[in-house]
């Protein structure tokens, strides 16, 4: 499947704003733009910083608009791996390409399930916090 690419870096950072500021309702923060956050964070902040800098920004979304059983550790963990891992990978290429690139590969979602059984993910100690991967290592 093929996204919409962003045309500017600009774009994603007007995402990250106003996803932060709770702009956005839930039906226009899909996975894409998930991945374009993590993308952002992941280039703007240290290692140590990027999941709870995008865990306290999905616990504020969620919360702002109601959604009590949406955020789950597991998979935002899983995602900024993911992400770090490919922005790593990808070397010399410029911000926007390697955004672009990672929406197109990882936007379907479907590498999670390489990894995670739905059973495993189904748990709550899975929501709450960090499993490793039940079919594959990472």
């Amino acid at each position: 499947m093929s996204y919409q690419p962003f045309a500017a870096m600009d774009d994603i950072s007007s995402l990250v704003s106003a996803f932060e500021q709770c702009q956005l309702t839930p039906d226009e923060f899909h996975h894409r733009e998930h991945l374009a956050v993590a993308f952002w964070y992941c280039r703007k902040y240290d290692e140590s910083a990027t999941l709870p800098k995008m865990r306290d920004s999905l616990h504020n979304f969620l919360s702002h608009h109601g959604l009590k059983m949406g955020y789950h550790e597991t998979i935002t963990a899983f995602w900024i791996l993911m992400v770090r891992r490919f922005i790593k990978d990808s070397g010399k290429l410029a911000e926007l390409q390697i955004a672009n690139n990672l929406i197109n590969e990882y936007g379907g979602g479907e590498i999670l399930k390489h990894y995670y059984s739905s059973k495993c993910l189904g748990r709550e100690a899975a929501r709450q916090s960090w499993q490793l991967p039940d079919l594959q290592a990472l």
